[in-house]
């Protein structure tokens, strides 16, 4: 009888664990290593804009896209972001690199990763940050 109490106890301690671990996978709690040397395995769109006008755009559409930025390295071009769990997602990591093209022509890269499984099959975290970009732009 006191075997099986501490068999049933062992159980639940594991049972418990193998929860707590899911949770932790899917919350997003992940590092921005995934994306942060993806550069060139991503979206990219050249705008026709000086750099620093393009540095400003894309940290406003980090903003916009409720993203927590993790790395910002002006001088680099580099953004690393990352969005918690949420409605549509369990989280995701994104990279951005800003770079200089020409006096008036700038390209922006995103690539984004999700966190676990995606909730809605699809969906690209990449693409409302570039559109963010353009509207910013008017491009």
């Amino acid at each position: 009888m006191e075997r099986a109490k501490m068999i049933c106890g062992a159980i639940r301690i594991s049972h418990l664990l193998c929860a707590l671990g899911l949770v932790l996978v899917l919350s997003g709690c992940g590092t921005t290593n995934s994306v942060a040397k993806s550069e060139g395995k991503g979206i990219r769109r050249t705008y026709r804009v000086g750099y620093e006008t393009a540095w400003m755009a894309t940290r406003g559409a980090i903003a916009n896209n409720d993203l927590r930025v993790i790395k910002l390295d002006r001088k680099s071009g580099t953004i690393l972001a990352k969005r918690g769990i949420g409605m549509t997602t369990f989280g995701e990591h994104v990279g951005v690199w800003v770079r200089y093209v020409g006096p008036d022509l700038t390209s922006v890269e995103v690539v984004g990763r999700h966190v676990g499984p995606p909730v809605l099959p699809g969906q690209n975290p990449q693409q409302p940050i570039l559109d963010d970009i353009s509207t910013m732009l008017d491009e």
